[in-house]
C-alpha cells in the first residue's frame, strides 16, 4: 500500500468573479433597456390605436356636420377596416411582447396603419363617387316623372 499525498492547489478567482459581475451587469443594464424599449413601444401602438379611432369618431362627426350620412354598406365596410386593422395591432402588440419581436412589431404596426389609412381613403373615395352617380340617376328619375325628359344627343334619357 502507498501513502496518500495531498496537493493543495491554491486558484485566485477574484478577476474571474469580477469578469462574471462585469458580464452579470451589462446583461442587467441590457435587458432593463430593452424593458423600457418594450413599454415605449406598446404605448406608441395604444396611442396609435387611440389615434385612429378618434380620427374615425371626428370624421362621422363631421360629416353628420354637414348632414350628410354614411350608408350602412360603407359603414359595415369600415366597420371591417377598422376590425382588420385592431387584429393587425393587437398581433403587432402581441410581438412586442417578446423584447426581440418588437422590431417586427413595430413593422406589423406600420403596416396596420398603412392599411386603415390607405383603405379608409379608398371607401371614402368611392363613397363619393357612388353619391355622384346617385344624385345623376335621382335627378334623371325625377327629370323622367316630372314629364321633362333630359334628352341625350342620341334622343335618349
Amino acid at each position: 500500500m502507498s501513502d496518500r499525498v495531498t496537493i493543495i492547489v491554491g486558484v485566485d478567482t477574484t478577476q474571474a468573479e469580477a469578469g462574471i459581475d462585469a458580464v452579470k451587469a451589462r446583461a442587467d443594464a441590457v435587458v432593463k433597456q430593452w424593458k423600457i424599449d418594450r413599454a415605449i413601444l406598446v404605448q406608441q401602438i395604444r396611442e396609435g390605436f387611440t389615434l385612429i379611432s378618434q380620427l374615425w369618431s371626428t370624421f362621422r362627426q363631421a360629416m353628420s356636420l354637414f348632414g350628410q350620412q354614411i350608408d350602412p354598406f360603407y359603414s359595415a365596410l369600415v366597420g371591417m377596416v377598422l376590425s382588420t386593422t385592431s387584429m393587425l395591432i393587437s398581433s403587432a402588440t402581441a410581438i412586442s411582447a417578446t423584447i426581440l419581436g418588437a422590431p417586427m412589431g413595430a413593422i406589423l404596426f406600420g403596416v396596420a396603419i398603412s392599411f386603415n389609412i390607405l383603405t379608409l381613403a379608398k371607401l371614402i373615395a368611392d363613397k363619393q363617387a357612388t353619391d355622384g352617380i346617385l344624385t345623376s340617376v335621382s335627378q334623371s328619375l325625377s327629370n323622367i316623372t316630372s314629364g321633362r325628359p333630359n334628352m341625350s344627343g342620341l334622343g335618349g334619357f
